[in-house]
């Protein structure tokens, strides 16, 4: 990744397009304590970071293979590499029709899965947020869309355990179909999409409301009863507003 080192280090990263001070950018996705690379058969890549305490094996398992079943979608929904560049709908499609099983040539991204104290931490020093939240996000490119440029990474995501299983309960949905969205959510960030108003709210939920689709997960904004509480994590997680 081109900005990620895998170095056992502290703090780490923030929320997508929150800061574009550069030296408040993410140098290191720093290890939690263990580490992992995910990689499917398109050649997609995840670099894992994880706290073994929260992070049981049986999570990650699961997890595993619903986030690159999710990675590999929308890198074929978005066309960001050239060995899987099948696009479905979407306008920001690069790169020539290839080999989808070119392994190797695929898109990058790095995930810390923490906790809520890290999580915390990492919302205080790069938004000014004294307080956790769900999903960080990190782009690689400027604009967030890394277009047709020989570095497939696309940035990097942190995901913090504890809110993660707390939102669900709230919601009355599986952890695992939160987590999903909350990776969808923080992956679509890198790709240069938020929620700043309604056009572009709308635009974002609509985008991963069809890549949750795919894999058989519910709707996570039309099915959260009345108080649409999906709608206002997912805000938390893309503008901070907690």
């Amino acid at each position: 990744m081109s900005k990620t080192k895998l170095e056992p280090d502290p703090p780490l990263a923030s929320d997508t397009k929150a800061n574009s001070d550069p030296d408040l950018e993410p140098e290191s996705l720093v290890s939690e304590g263990a580490a992992m690379l995910w990689q499917s058969k398109a050649g997609n890549v995840i670099e894992v970071n994880f706290d073994p305490a929260l992070w049981e094996k049986s999570i990650l398992d699961s997890f595993s293979i619903t986030a690159m079943q999710l990675l590999d979608h929308i890198d074929l929904e978005f066309g960001l590499h050239t060995g899987n560049t099948q696009n479905t709908g979407n306008t920001r499609n690069t790169g020539d029709t290839g080999d989808t099983g070119d392994s190797g040539s695929g898109v990058n991204v790095g995930m810390l899965l923490c906790g809520d104290a890290r999580m915390q931490t990492l919302n205080h020093d790069f938004r000014g947020k004294d307080k956790t939240t769900n999903v960080l996000s990190f782009p690689t490119a400027e604009n967030g869309f890394p277009g047709d440029a020989q570095d497939a990474s696309l940035g990097d995501i942190a995901i913090a355990f504890e809110t993660i299983a707390r939102e669900a309960q709230a919601m009355g949905i599986s952890q695992h179909d939160h987590l999903a969205h909350m990776f969808v959510h923080g992956v679509i960030h890198l790709l240069g999409y938020d929620h700043l108003n309604d056009e572009d709210a709308n635009e974002m939920e609509a985008i991963e409301i069809d890549i949750l689709r795919a894999i058989s997960i519910a709707n996570p904004y039309h099915d959260a009863g009345d108080d649409n509480i999906a709608d206002e994590f997912a805000k938390q997680a893309g503008t901070g507003e907690a």
